[in-house]
């Protein structure tokens, strides 16, 4: 831990956030994302960043997750080192939206008293269902221990380490797991709802439907409404496409590196026949 023990002096303070977005991933939050660097609050955080300007720090959060939940450093410091590890990843952006920034809105919220929360929602909790069962949480609706078995067995040669640790932080936050099929992804979606309004001044919140488009976001925002059409990103068919795409890089690069340790191994073996060593 000495790179990031050593650098949490550069990340006590994280105060330029404007908006904290709450709402859970696949509740249009690509979209969201577009629409607010659009008015100007960008950079704003999103989970594609993890794939594309933060990959230096995905190591942190494997780290985030074992200071929140296992018992990697003495109470009175825990939150400490928690905090900083959240700094170094969120600080410099304006605003965040989805999946992992959703998770740390309460925290966010006292770290910028003055910013402004978007809760994100469908129409319904089974729109919500529907779209996180096409894409990311595909386990909750496949009733097949076999199949489930399998794909899972994929998953681990195709999933990068931060996005597991991630899903992890989901489970226990969430207290359920929303790849299993005996998990309620309706009830997981509203609890989340209820916990946002509850704990937000209403002053502070505004409950979105993307769907709603320009005018209740830049009436809450104080900005003018853009003369174009809102943005609409991110249907399931393209997150599916992205998610392959990731997915069949991470897989090549496995090979790869596990064709290299094949190659030393036999050749390990073929020179020790060769020269006549003895392997025990």
């Amino acid at each position: 831990h000495y790179f990031i023990q050593s650098n949490l002096s550069v990340a006590l303070s994280m105060t330029s956030l404007q908006i904290i977005g709450a709402g859970l991933g696949r509740t249009g939050t690509t979209s969201l994302r577009e629409a607010l660097e659009e008015l100007g609050y960008s950079p704003c955080h999103h989970m594609d960043e993890t794939f594309a300007t933060q990959e230096h720090l995905n190591h942190l959060w494997k780290e985030i997750y074992r200071s929140r939940f296992e018992e990697t450093c003495h109470d009175d410091s825990k939150n400490y080192y928690l905090d900083n590890l959240l700094k170094m990843v969120f600080r410099g952006y304006v605003a965040t939206v989805d999946c992992p920034g959703y998770m740390f809105y309460d925290k966010f919220m006292q770290w910028n008293p003055e910013a402004k929360v978007i809760l994100t929602v469908w129409d319904s909790p089974d729109q919500y269902v529907r779209s996180v069962q096409n894409t990311f949480f595909w386990g909750n609706r496949e009733k097949s221990w076999v199949k489930r078995s399998f794909w899972k067995m994929v998953e681990f040669f195709t999933m990068p380490s931060h996005v597991y640790w991630i899903i992890e932080y989901i489970k226990k936050l969430h207290g359920v797991d929303p790849t299993h099929p005996a998990t309620d992804l309706a009830l997981k979606y509203t609890d989340w709802i209820d916990k946002v309004t509850s704990t937000v001044p209403p002053e502070k919140l505004l409950i979105f439907n993307v769907r709603d488009g320009w005018v209740p976001l830049c009436e809450f925002l104080g900005v003018d409404v853009p003369d174009r059409p809102f943005p609409k990103r991110n249907s399931s068919k393209e997150k599916n496409d992205a998610v392959k795409r990731i997915s069949i890089g991470i897989a090549s690069k496995k090979a790869v590196k596990l064709s290299a340790v094949l190659i030393v191994i036999v050749s390990a073996v073929i020179i020790g026949r060769k020269f006549s060593f003895k392997f025990p």
